[in-house]
């Protein structure tokens, strides 16, 4: 039996579009003041092994690693996805560091809440 790789590269394509388009309005109904897509979707690959990248700001009094477990215990996604969640405090004490600017020069905003 021979597996249409192809086939599963476009429903996989699919998916992301559908899940990325899912998890912005999941983030803005969080209360997200900025949505950044980085990463290999973010520079156009799309394969079996591309995943979302995402970096959101979400008001929060949780520590990190507890909001992040509520982001995603809430959001479910359905493909791979690395999420970050800062809140607005600490992503003022982030966006100097490497990582944060990396994600600020090279990802693509989705979305800033005015």
């Amino acid at each position: 039996m021979s597996v249409d790789l192809s086939l599963l590269r476009a429903r996989h394509v699919a998916l992301l579009e559908s899940e990325l388009a899912r998890l912005v309005d999941e983030l803005k109904a969080f209360g997200a003041h900025l949505i950044v897509l980085f990463g290999s979707y973010a520079q156009g690959r799309r394969d079996l092994f591309t995943d979302l990248d995402l970096l959101a700001v979400i008001d929060s009094d949780e520590p990190f690693l507890q909001r992040l477990a509520t982001v995603r215990g809430t959001l479910r996604p359905k493909v791979d996805t690395d999420l970050f969640v800062y809140s607005p405090s600490e992503f003022e004490e982030m966006k100097e560091r490497p990582f944060v600017r990396h994600v600020l020069k090279m990802g693509k905003v989705l979305y800033v809440r005015e």
